[in-house]
């Protein structure tokens, strides 16, 4: 049995086909992302544009063409922070609905954060886990194991697109943007909870560029990301590097995803706030793992 999952964000729109095996786990057959920026401008204007609109439509209908070639039996359509913010959400959800015969299911931040952290855990060599998943429009944050299974869930209403257009963020950040990005991001992530000695997962499109970055891919190949694990270190330097680059030279960089050149950065700095509050005596854990096992993935893994 085949099954589909169609992830609309705020930057991207992924979509994950995937078979069961006879003893249980996921195969996915199918796990790409293509950038849409539905939630451009949305921080600012409330709406969601109808160009922004028009481009992830446009992206919907290629899926709905894989899907029919795939021999799929089931498709789940769901939305996260554009979704849940936009004035005008109902308008682009008709539209779905309309052409191309698609419930859009707007998941709320918990439950994000839930699916976000089903899909992380599924495949991690590990009983309990932080979690934390960066979009474009939300970041969630959770905590449980295996046994217990989440333990407690936090969804932030800010995500690598919402602080670049909230802070009207060059493309280069100087060091008086960064400073005040610091502070902006502290007042929002200071109600996290203290993670020391957690075993860290990081998961999002943040998650699995950076990994792609450093090893300089030129296609995206999961297994060469799943289970990647970045430093502090590693990761200051990445932002140091990146910084160091005009936007097309960023963009041209092998690994890097189209469309995320722009905001990477803003990624970066929620990634280091949400860090520093996590464990506040500057002693982090030695590494975070990344997998591309995000929501999608927990939403799958619950139909079968």
């Amino acid at each position: 049995m085949k099954r589909a999952v169609i992830d609309i964000g705020t930057n991207s729109v992924l979509l994950l086909i995937a078979e069961q095996n006879a003893d249980g786990t996921v195969q996915a057959l199918t796990d790409q992302a293509r950038t849409a920026r539905l939630g451009e401008s949305l921080a600012t204007t409330g709406l969601l544009s109808n160009t922004a609109m028009a481009r992830t439509l446009s992206i919907l209908r290629d899926y709905a063409q894989a899907i029919e070639g795939a021999d799929v039996s089931d498709v789940t359509c769901f939305g996260t922070a554009a979704l849940r913010r936009a004035q005008n959400a109902q308008t682009f959800i008709q539209q779905v609905q309309q052409q191309l015969g698609w419930s859009v299911r707007v998941l709320s931040g918990e439950e994000e954060a839930r699916y976000a952290f089903a899909g992380a855990m599924s495949a991690a060599a590990t009983n309990s886990a932080v979690v934390i998943d960066i979009g474009g429009g939300s970041t969630e944050v959770v905590y449980g194991s295996r046994s217990q299974g989440v333990t407690s869930e936090q969804s932030f209403p800010m995500g690598a697109v919402t602080l670049k257009d909230q802070l009207s963020l060059a493309s280069q950040i100087s060091e008086g943007e960064r400073d005040r990005a610091q502070t902006h991001l502290q007042a929002i992530f200071k109600a996290l909870h203290l993670a020391n000695n957690a075993t860290l997962l990081f998961t999002g499109g943040t998650a699995t560029t950076l990994p792609a970055l450093e090893k300089q891919l030129t296609t995206y190949k999961i297994a060469k990301i799943e289970g990647t694990q970045l430093t502090s270190t590693k990761i200051q330097s990445l932002y140091d590097r990146l910084n160091g680059m005009a936007l097309e030279q960023r963009s041209q960089l092998p690994g890097m995803e189209p469309g995320r050149a722009d905001i990477i950065l803003p990624a970066l700095l929620i990634l280091q706030a949400i860090l520093s509050q996590l464990w506040p005596e500057n002693s982090p854990p030695s590494s975070l793992t990344c997998t591309v096992r995000g929501a999608r993935y927990g939403i799958l893994l619950s139909s079968f």
